[in-house]
């Protein structure tokens, strides 16, 4: 959850957010930010300073972490303006056969889900 959500406020800054952390949990396989609580949370999430992301355990390409830290940034008018731009930051870190979002694939090793 966008840290300024938790003051009642939402744009679509606050959607921005919510892509950079299912980014950085899907190149991770963990939360960016965990606590036992939800009051530990609320403290961690609007309480740190900068724009300061847990370093990934994986190699990984310099620019694309710092895509994932932009579009995680603490305060909104920092973070990517818009989906659409996000999306252009994102490519080129994408199969350029693939694209982002663009084509409907199967899944692979024969899985019962066929398409998105």
């Amino acid at each position: 959850m966008a840290p300024e959500r938790f003051a009642g406020e939402e744009s679509p800054a606050s959607d921005i957010y919510s892509l950079g952390v299912m980014l950085y949990e899907m190149l991770s396989g963990h939360c960016p930010f965990a606590a036992s609580t939800l009051g530990k949370l609320f403290y961690l999430l609007t309480t740190r300073t900068g724009d300061a992301l847990p370093e990934l355990d994986r190699p990984l390409s310099p620019g694309l972490f710092e895509l994932v830290k932009k579009a995680c940034a603490q305060e909104p008018g920092r973070r990517y303006s818009d989906c659409d731009a996000f999306i252009s930051a994102l490519r080129p870190y994408t199969r350029a056969d693939q694209g982002v979002g663009s084509t409907r694939r199967g899944m692979q090793g024969g899985g019962r889900l066929r398409h998105w």
